[in-house]
């Protein structure tokens, strides 16, 4: 068993190690003024996971929303804070 985990873990490390060259390979060679490519900005269960949510397909606890919540109203004071900052710059 721990064999098959650990073949598994190898496995999905080079899936994000390929996914990185490959990211980086089409930005180099890329036409000037061409959209850049982005690496992935969560892990492949995440944004599976999100999906789903976004589909409905699963719901989310009370933890969660509560969350999801308290982030963004940290990023509205953050953004906030910001602009308090450069309007006392003036």
């Amino acid at each position: 068993m721990r064999m098959e985990e650990r073949d598994t873990e190898m496995w999905l490390q080079g899936a994000y190690i390929h996914e990185a060259m490959t990211v980086v390979m089409a930005n180099m060679f890329s036409k000037k003024g061409a959209k850049k490519q982005k690496y992935r900005d969560m892990p492949y269960y995440k944004q599976k996971r999100e999906e789903d949510i976004a589909k409905g397909l699963i719901e989310l606890s009370e933890e969660e929303k509560a969350e999801r919540v308290r982030k963004i109203f940290m990023q509205i004071d953050s953004q906030m804070s910001v602009v308090a900052q450069k309007r006392r710059d003036r």
